[in-house]
């Protein structure tokens, strides 16, 4: 009956160990990032973002845009992020949604820290839509390939581009970006531009 018992506990452990990974690669469906990494950008609580998705109808604060067909939600993969999609195209291309809060002034940091993300920016443009609600931002170059910011070490990786929409709102701007091969990213570039041209207040 001892024996029993132990082979019973056993079962019940390896069952758990087992029910846990499930839920990790469930939550995680991009294994290639780090759950719950951060940026240098979080020196404050996250603010709670006021985003819902209905079909293609994204509404955030005063805000409605069309997210492209090809863009398919999916759970964040960083508490960072207030909403994720990744391009049915090219399952590798993430667009990660931010908010920052209230802080128009997060807008010119956001973008700083954008190109410091690059050992070396090759090009570099902002293109306002919307009558200057919205902006496209694009850098080109080498990359610093890393886990997370909060990471020293780096691969160095040539040709990589970020592609970046930030959308003002009544209560701050909220931001939209995706990093990765420049020709990958570059066949995104026109869903991008149809999101931030879909712009309308509630």
């Amino acid at each position: 009956m001892k024996y029993f018992y132990i082979a019973l506990l056993s079962m019940l452990f390896i069952s758990a160990c087992s029910e846990t990974k499930d839920e990790e690669t469930i939550q995680n469906p991009h294994p290639q990032m780090t759950m719950g990494q951060q940026s240098s950008t979080q020196m404050f609580e996250n603010p709670e973002a006021n985003i819902k998705l209905n079909e293609r109808k994204l509404t955030f604060e005063n805000v409605e845009m069309l997210v492209p067909a090809t863009w398919l939600k999916e759970k964040p993969t960083s508490s960072m992020r207030v909403i994720q999609f990744f391009s049915k195209n090219n399952n590798h291309l993430v667009v990660a949604g931010f908010y920052f809060g209230n802080r128009d002034n997060m807008v010119e940091p956001n973008i700083e820290r954008w190109k410091s993300q690059f050992t070396e920016v090759d090009k570099f443009s902002k293109i306002d839509f919307a009558d200057g609600k919205n902006v496209l931002v694009q850098i080109e170059g080498t990359h610093k390939n890393r886990p997370s910011e909060m990471v020293k070490d780096f691969e160095a990786v040539p040709g990589y581009k970020t592609i970046a929409a930030i959308v003002s709102t009544n209560k701050g701007p909220y931001f939209f970006k995706m990093v990765g091969p420049l020709d990958d990213v570059n066949k995104e570039l026109e869903n991008f531009k149809d999101f931030l041209n879909s712009y309308k207040k509630k």
